[in-house]
């Protein structure tokens, strides 16, 4: 029983597709067939039936996929016993939602690059809908994403923390400087949004809602750069994780509203596949990201 085994009957699995897989491992279809024929006889019982043109776990291949998740995970720690850090080699592949590209991943990268020299770091910015499907089709490692708590059974959550959301405005702007403003009256006001199906724009309709407003935005952009660009040169306001403010506030780009409402929360997740072995880079990563 062998690492290249166990991958490839994981694959198999989440693909329920063999064809799928060897696509996936960039291997010859026959190549897949083998190599799950030998783990079949190693184990002595079959891990998939095909139904219809899809690829099923037996019973016994869907008690064995838990155990085999673990294997691959001791397999390569093993594999890693000896090597030097700067010895390891290979690619972490992450996905991140923008609002937290600045503040919480690139600051990890040059860290990471100086202990793992060898490691090719690949970042993948989206939108969080996206980012998750890539995750489970294993285009993806990991996932840091700002989102609601994720409860996908297919998800291993690794870190979670709250991150506050917050009104900003350019320096200039006619409320900037007042104490406790009314929530109503931020609507008097055109708002730039980031992606229009996303966590910040959803919460900033319940609270127009609550107040019984709503929210006219002239724009939308997923990139907070730009919105602290445009944010100065406009009477907008928009309404974002203030930790991916923070820099920006900072440095006197953009202010934060003193506005009188509950304070709502975003969910900072660093997400895996629960069946994804991590190197020991991947191991470092979570590692950085969880202690800051």
């Amino acid at each position: 029983m062998d690492m290249e085994s166990i991958k490839t009957f994981l694959e198999v699995a989440e693909q329920e597709s063999f064809t799928r897989a060897a696509e996936e491992l960039n291997y010859a279809q026959s190549t897949i067939t083998l190599r799950i024929q030998r783990l079949e006889e190693e184990l002595g019982f079959p891990l998939f039936e095909r139904i219809g043109r899809k690829n099923h776990l037996t019973s016994a291949g869907q008690e064995f996929l838990p155990h085999a998740a673990e294997i691959l995970r001791i397999m390569g720690r093993v594999s890693a016993l000896g090597h030097s850090d700067e010895d390891l080699q290979g690619t972490l592949r992450v996905g991140v939602s923008e609002s937290l590209l600045f503040s919480s991943v690139l600051p990890v990268l040059p860290r990471l690059h100086t202990r793992f020299p060898k490691v090719d770091f690949q970042l993948k910015i989206g939108q969080t809908t996206e980012l998750i499907a890539l995750l489970k089709q294993n285009h993806l490692d990991l996932l840091v994403v700002s989102y609601t708590p994720v409860t996908d059974p297919a998800l291993l959550c690794r870190y979670r923390r709250q991150e506050a959301v917050g009104f900003f405005a350019g320096p200039r702007h006619p409320l900037a400087g007042r104490k406790n403003i009314p929530l109503k009256q931020l609507f008097a006001y055109p708002f730039i949004i980031t992606e229009p199906n996303g966590l910040c724009p959803g919460l900033l309709h319940q609270l127009a809602a609550h107040c019984g407003q709503a929210v006219n935005h002239y724009i939308s952009v997923d990139n907070f750069n730009a919105i602290c660009t445009l944010l100065p040169q406009s009477e907008s306001i928009s309404y974002l994780p203030c930790h991916a403010m923070s820099t920006a506030v900072k440095d006197g780009a953009v202010v934060q509203l003193d506005v009188a409402h509950q304070t709502q929360f975003a969910c900072c997740q660093l997400l895996c596949h629960k069946n994804k072995w991590l190197p020991a880079f991947a191991e470092a990563f979570i590692a950085e990201i969880s202690g800051q």
